[in-house]
């Protein structure tokens, strides 16, 4: 058993943690792209322009909003506008073809989509009105964060990452996203000085990480220019030009990326997959390198190289629900204030796979049946070994 709660959770929204950061460093740099820079003050400025168009078409709180956009400021700006208009985000990719992208507009009863005037067509007719984020707009003077908003409690987005599979969205709330970026930040250090690369595609939960762990510690988010190029040689180049001091990538990724001194890149995450051991040891020499294991459930990475994040309860339990020895195989199950509240409209599912948590100390936490084979080690750490094979049927007793 591998316990958590002497960490305190984080109990705040995503945008309340940003505006913070903005009144602490507003002249900051907060996003680069290219030659383009924006500072906390701005893009704070942008985001509450944009939240204020989305309120006047209908986002509130409790409602979806669709953001189809690329790898661009926009991007940030959307992402934060919608959740300061109370709203929750559904991220699209652009590459999908329309028929995925209504599939999932259509599951979340979204409002709206942000988008823009090139990607507009990519939506089928059926999408509902958007809001182009390259359209001119005149904003009323003297208007701020609109009132009513989200609270830490409520949606922040619903990710569909795994939609081709068969998973339906999963539902994350605002204090889950506080409490995994306390967490991710006690071990990865975002904060004034570091430049983190946008990497992920919209619907991964590596973009949570990515974008608003800088945005919420002073950091600055770099966004790749139009048409990079994001593997081998061309992402070496663009992590020595833009100095990028953290980054987020694929073991395939990784593989692929040429030998190169990168002075800066101080921090190295790497998930998704298994890392081969003569990858790590060549990008671990100089900087810190970690694999990463976790799942949308639990907000996004839950282990950081076998050890849980603060925010993170992991167990290893029978069929039973009892903790087995160590060195033992069994189920991992993942609790703890980032576990997400389940799946959009599918209550049966979610019964299925989150139940109450028997070992914690506060009333209704819960855990998340990853379907995953481990083992705790010796040292503390877990190791995963396999897949049950019966994921998404529920288990042997509930609780105890």
């Amino acid at each position: 058993m591998i316990s958590a709660y002497d960490h305190p959770p984080g109990w705040d929204t995503i945008h309340g943690l940003f505006e913070r950061q903005t009144a602490a460093t507003p002249g900051a740099a907060a996003v680069c792209h290219g030659s383009t820079v924006r500072t906390y003050a701005e893009l704070d400025e942008a985001a509450c322009r944009l939240a204020q168009r989305l309120r006047d078409r209908g986002a509130r709180r409790g409602g979806y909003v669709g953001v189809l956009l690329d790898r661009s400021p926009e991007l940030v700006v959307a992402l934060l506008a919608v959740l300061k208009s109370g709203a929750a985000y559904i991220g699209l990719e652009p590459a999908h073809p329309p028929r995925r992208l209504g599939a999932v507009l259509a599951d979340a009863g979204a409002a709206l989509v942000v988008t823009r005037t090139e990607l507009a067509g990519r939506l089928p007719a059926e999408a509902g009105p958007a809001v182009l984020v390259d359209e001119p707009f005149a904003a009323r003077p003297g208007t701020g964060v609109p009132a009513a908003g989200a609270r830490p409690g409520d949606l922040a987005y619903v990710g569909y990452a795994a939609a081709s599979a068969g998973k339906p969205g999963v539902m994350v709330e605002h204090r889950c996203v506080a409490a995994f970026l306390a967490a991710l930040g006690s071990r990865v250090g975002f904060g004034p000085g570091t430049w983190t690369l946008q990497f992920a595609g919209i619907s991964f939960d590596a973009l949570v990480g990515e974008i608003f762990g800088p945005l919420t510690s002073g950091g600055a988010v770099v966004l790749p220019p139009p048409g990079a190029d994001l593997l081998g040689a061309g992402l070496l180049r663009l992590l020595e030009r833009e100095r990028v001091t953290t980054a987020f990538l694929p073991p395939s990724v990784l593989s692929a990326l040429p030998a190169g001194e990168l002075p800066r890149l101080r921090v190295l995450v790497v998930g998704g997959e298994g890392v081969p051991r003569e990858v790590a040891e060549r990008w671990e020499r100089g900087r810190d390198c970690h694999s990463a294991y976790g799942a949308g459930e639990t907000t996004s990475i839950a282990a950081m190289t076998g050890r849980r994040l603060p925010a993170v309860e992991a167990y290893v339990l029978d069929a039973d629900l009892w903790p087995v020895a160590c060195g033992t195989v069994g189920e991992l199950y993942l609790g703890g204030p980032t576990v997400c509240r389940g799946y959009l409209g599918r209550p049966a599912l979610t019964a299925e796979l989150f139940g109450p948590d028997p070992f914690a100390r506060e009333p209704g936490a819960r855990l998340y049946r990853t379907g995953e084979l481990a083992r705790v080690l010796p040292d503390g750490r877990f190791e995963v070994v396999g897949r049950t094979g019966d994921h998404g049927r529920p288990p042997a007793r509930a609780a105890r």
